[in-house]
């Protein structure tokens, strides 16, 4: 199998504004839907958790400002969000990252 993560230029995204990862991360979830070589929870994990983790962590230190306001995913975001906190996780047997992450696209594709 292809690196996937190659497909996207992901070694030039921790030079760029927070906010052009919601730009990344749309665009990730849309190949997750349109794509079939993603087969494992390992694989989506790859693909999106460093987008995941900038926007987690730029609402974490901004808790005052909206900054999903506008995105497309920002309700499935949020009830992902809702769905893991305090350790929980929709999907048991794996790690809490890849459950985030399969979590992440069931909201936004079902």
């Amino acid at each position: 199998m292809h690196n996937i993560k190659n497909e996207f230029n992901t070694s030039t995204i921790s030079n760029t504004p927070e906010y052009s990862f919601l730009n990344t991360l749309t665009e990730k979830l849309e190949y997750c839907n349109n794509n079939d070589d993603l087969k494992t929870p390992a694989d989506y994990y790859s693909l999106l958790w460093d987008c995941i983790k900038v926007i987690r962590n730029t609402i974490r230190s901004n808790p005052s400002v909206d900054f999903l306001s506008g995105w497309k995913y920002k309700d499935s975001f949020e009830l992902t969000e809702h769905n893991h906190e305090n350790d929980r996780q929709l999907f048991k047997d794996m790690l809490w990252e890849e459950s985030y992450c399969l979590t992440l696209i069931y909201f936004v594709f079902h």
